[in-house]
């Protein structure tokens, strides 16, 4: 089988594609996405694209002709492409005006064009929904129609309904689901929480924000993930005691808040200084980090960045790839700038982080065996490095 890359630019600039992520390209601009045979560089297809969209090994993108094409590992299904064959060349899965597609570790959904809510791919722990643990590798309706968010953990699925219900489906391990036991779910079951305006998942725990503003968290919390004061799981959804939450973010094991006011609060893992808090001791309350007007901040599994209110680039964590890119492989357990300034976007993959600054110029820093910082070699790299 070919071993493939797949390079995506937008009006001229070329951008990266990440586990979990979700590139939309607005009306007036022109994507392209090019798919490489990385034995010879040869081109094997070319294709504009409306949207991209990435699970941990497979990609999903929507054509310009609003087809839903796929790619990548499909072990599990995953491509929904009623087989189990990978895919080295983007195809089409007979789904057309597809209105969104979501990525979990090894499953999919998408709301189709009448709103109808459809999975296919890995379902061990009932992760699709469909009232049983028999994988799918074909987009399989699950008796939702015109959800209103749909958030995918690596092995539980989280959406809200068109009535505003909160439910759930699959791992509940750790009580993550928030139905009050560790009994893992088949179908989508009401964790009785209305209006709940958003929704976080990590590997194993589950936030939200409700009507009201507060911070309500599940599930495994034995780094104080949950920001609850204590270390215990909790199966059902527990008010963190934080209110006036605006924006919740989980990484692999610890969580970032940014309030009304925005400042930025943390909790959970820190053995790396992913908190960004002068130390590497864990914490099981949501603690200020000092920084305020935060205009994003996004979560790998162990590092962490933001951008501040004058689109300057802040990293913390671990750094042994050189992810930070500090011009060094030291971890960090402050915010530390980055000598980037300028910056419109920040986008972590596992090990390594891409940012795009003024003028629509492209940095990437971190680990590089697969070719995924786009330099055209597999040399990691520990500063941000210009993408041509």
């Amino acid at each position: 089988m070919k071993q493939i890359r797949v390079e995506v630019s937008i009006n001229g600039r070329e951008v990266d594609i990440n586990v979990n992520s979700n590139l939309k390209i607005q009306d007036n601009e022109l994507s392209v996405a090019v798919v490489i045979n990385t034995d010879n560089n040869e081109i094997l297809q070319t294709i504009e694209i409306k949207q991209i969209i990435c699970g941990y090994h497979h990609t999903f993108i929507i054509d310009k002709y609003n087809r839903l094409l796929a790619v990548g590992l499909n072990s599990d299904g995953q491509l929904g492409l009623s087989d189990n064959i990978d895919r080295n060349t983007f195809t089409d899965t007979g789904i057309s005006d597809a209105q969104q597609v979501i990525c979990g570790e090894r499953h999919t959904f998408i709301i189709d064009k009448d709103g109808k809510l459809l999975a296919t791919g890995k379902n061990d722990f009932g992760q699709l929904g469909l009232g049983d643990t028999d994988d799918r590798n074909y987009f399989t309706y699950v008796g939702i129609s015109n959800p209103e968010i749909v958030e995918c953990g690596s092995r539980h699925t989280f959406i809200i309904n068109d009535d505003g219900v909160l439910l759930a489906t699959g791992c509940n391990k750790y009580g993550q689901l928030g139905l009050e036991d560790t009994k893992d779910r088949i179908s989508f079951t009401d964790i009785n929480v209305s209006n709940v305006k958003q929704v976080a998942c990590g590997e194993y725990h589950t936030v939200i924000i409700d009507e009201y503003d507060r911070l309500l968290s599940a599930g495994l919390n034995d780094r104080g993930q949950l920001g609850l004061g204590y270390n215990a799981n909790r199966s059902v959804f527990t008010y963190t005691g934080y209110d006036n939450a605006q924006q919740v973010v989980c990484g692999a094991y610890h969580t970032f808040v940014i309030d009304k006011y925005n400042i930025l609060y943390a909790a959970g893992w820190n053995g790396d200084g992913q908190l960004g808090l002068g130390d590497n001791n864990n914490r099981n309350v949501f603690i200020n980090t000092s920084m305020g007007n935060i205009k994003q901040v996004v979560c790998s599994d162990r590092h962490t960045f933001i951008v501040d209110k004058n689109d300057n680039l802040l990293a913390t964590g671990w750094n042994e790839n050189g992810q930070l890119g500090l011009g060094d492989n030291i971890d960090r357990n402050t915010f530390t700038y980055a000598g980037i300034s300028n910056v419109q976007q920040v986008v972590c993959g596992g090990l390594h982080t891409i940012v795009i600054v003024k003028n629509n110029i492209i940095l990437g820093t971190g680990y590089n065996k697969y070719g995924q910082l786009g330099l055209a070699d597999i040399k990691n790299r520990n500063t941000f490095t210009k993408i041509n």
